[in-house]
């Protein structure tokens, strides 16, 4: 579904992604864990279209996607959850939906996209009518990820969806993950929550320095002791 090769990416003069290679399959969970700093932002954002790569090559069903505008980007069903929400706080909860769901294909299907997203998320359809910026992180959270479904995306990509989250709202957001995993959409995390993100992954890259260090199934990384020593505190 996505396959990304020798990708080299470049902050002005500072290298920050390293000849990353890395692919997802239609059907998985994929999730690409390291540190602060790591480059999986980065890395992320490139895919998206919001940052320039230097070299190498990213495919997208079949369809080489570099250079590529991000709302053309998203246009294919490659859609980005961003790091920190970034939701519109002073539009209501339905108006951030209604955002979400202005890309060609997902246009003629508003309605029926909402009335779905609120089975999913019957919080949102509670506070529909209020102000984004008035729901907590977690909920700021539920609505971003929704937001991004409404664009119908074949492949989500989801930044740090975690990040400044309560241990429980954690929790809840990691089952959403797996509940959209479960009806159809292939799923890209990028997570400093290397626990949680191992436990529900196919497979997992280790980026360190920009570099993929490790990969392999969710289970063979979560066992493995140098991931445990690093990233779990085993």
């Amino acid at each position: 579904m996505l396959q990304v090769r020798d990708l080299d990416v470049f902050y002005g003069p500072v290298q920050t992604v390293r000849s990353v290679s890395l692919h997802v399959t239609e059907g998985e969970v994929v999730s690409i864990v390291g540190s602060n700093g790591a480059g999986k932002t980065t890395l992320i954002n490139t895919l998206s279209g919001l940052l320039p790569l230097r070299s190498g090559e990213i495919v997208f069903q079949g369809v080489k996607i570099n250079g590529i505008s991000p709302h053309k980007v998203v246009e294919m069903g490659l859609v980005q959850v961003p790091e920190g929400r970034l939701v519109f706080p002073e539009m209501t909860v339905y108006e951030n939906l209604l955002v979400g769901g202005y890309s060609k294909a997902a246009r003629s299907h508003i309605a029926e996209n909402v009335a779905e997203i609120y089975s999913v998320f019957p919080v949102l359809e509670a506070r529909k009518d209020q102000p984004a910026g008035l729901l907590s992180g977690g909920e700021q959270q539920m609505l971003a990820i929704a937001r991004g479904l409404m664009s119908m995306p074949k492949l989500l990509m989801l930044d740090e969806p975690s990040l400044g989250l309560a241990p429980l709202m954690v929790q809840g957001v990691f089952r959403i993950i797996q509940r959209i995993h479960a009806q159809g959409t292939s799923i890209l995390l990028v997570e400093q929550n290397v626990y949680h993100a191992l436990t529900i992954s196919s497979r997992a890259y280790v980026i360190e320095n920009g570099r993929v260090t490790m990969e392999g199934t969710g289970e063979e990384l979560i066992n493995n002791q140098e991931i445990k020593k690093a990233y779990l505190g085993i």
